[in-house]
């Protein structure tokens, strides 16, 4: 908001003040003698350590972080590696009833927590030794890796190798799975993951997914039909109340989202018109000052008993996009 100059104060302080609260909160979770847990007590669990060091990262762009929180989680993280450059799996962490069989996936492991040390700013060789165990187990099946990770473990190394950015080879490499692994249907695209780190199955986790690989995609410049295409899968999948579905698929959602707009200026500029039934039933001028803003027609006088076309028409320039939500009670 204070990128698009759209932040009010009101607004603004009451972001702040739960960011402010929440850091608060999120440093009970660490423990004693190095990473977080679900529940501040030993041992530490490196993915969600992982997933809290990028949280902290991001929250010190708008709020006082400690850096030293920063640093010693780095470090612990990096005290975990293994001889080899990867990391193992955790011993204790929460399956919530469900077996869940990525929680042993060492590349997917090792692909995340280098990734969470490159974009924190993490200096030292933890990194770069993660790379080279990840590339030598996508060339060579024989030392227990895969030349075709899963989908999802595929989004998270698209995105460590485009913020790795050492080795293009690497990168394109990379990039190119995880193209190959996308699903293309019309004007859409989606990459399906059959369970996230977040435990996400099914419609949450295609989203999820979809949005993390799209991020790598948009950070790297490359493909803008794909981006375009994966923007698409992931605006159609919005609810009625505006998020989607599962706190992780509405993250990587938005994520995409913000990056997407970052990436396009956000120039749409026109009239709109919302017809029903034939007859137009409310119009809008888009301008600059408008353009990211959320705007509503509510249709009350509809005989829901019977069939209603709903059109929206755009004359312009850029990318508007809408969503058609209904809603009805039943006695």
């Amino acid at each position: 908001m204070k990128r698009t100059k759209k932040v009010t104060p009101e607004v603004s302080a009451k972001a702040e003040g739960y960011i402010a609260n929440g850091y608060q909160r999120l440093l009970t979770f660490e423990v004693p003698g190095g990473g977080f847990s679900w529940f501040g007590n030993a041992p530490a669990n490196k993915i969600l350590t992982s997933y809290g060091l990028m949280e902290f990262s991001d929250m010190s762009k708008v709020h006082d972080v400690d850096s030293k929180v920063i640093d010693r989680t780095q470090q612990w993280l990096a005290r975990q590696q293994q001889a080899n450059g990867s990391w193992s799996p955790d011993t204790s962490f929460i399956n919530e009833g469900a077996t869940n069989r990525f929680n042993s996936d060492i590349v997917r492991i090792t692909a995340y927590v280098a990734w969470s040390l490159e974009v924190t700013g993490y200096q030292g060789p933890a990194v770069d030794n993660a790379k080279l165990f990840i590339e030598t187990r996508l060339i060579d099946t024989k030392l227990g890796g895969t030349a075709k990770p899963d989908v999802y473990t595929l989004a998270v190394l698209a995105n460590f190798a485009v913020d790795y950015a050492k080795d293009p080879a690497f990168t394109e490499k990379v990039m190119q799975l995880l193209l190959d692994a996308k699903t293309e249907q019309g004007d859409q695209v989606r990459w399906n993951a059959e369970e996230t780190s977040m435990y996400a199955t099914g419609a949450s986790a295609a989203v999820e997914t979809t949005g993390l690989a799209v991020q790598a995609i948009l950070k790297r410049g490359s493909d803008p039909a794909v981006a375009t295409k994966a923007m698409n899968y992931l605006v159609s999948k919005k609810d009625a109340s505006g998020a989607w579905g599962t706190t992780q698929a509405t993250i990587m959602a938005l994520r995409a989202l913000l990056l997407s707009a970052d990436k396009a200026g956000g120039t749409a500029k026109g009239a709109v018109e919302v017809v029903l039934n034939g007859k137009v039933a409310g119009r809008l001028a888009l301008t600059s000052e408008n353009n990211d803003l959320l705007h509503q027609f509510a249709f009350k006088e509809v005989d829901a008993r019977s069939a209603n076309t709903v059109e929206i028409r755009f004359n312009g320039e850029g990318s508007v996009a809408y969503q058609v939500a209904g809603r009805y009670f039943v006695p």
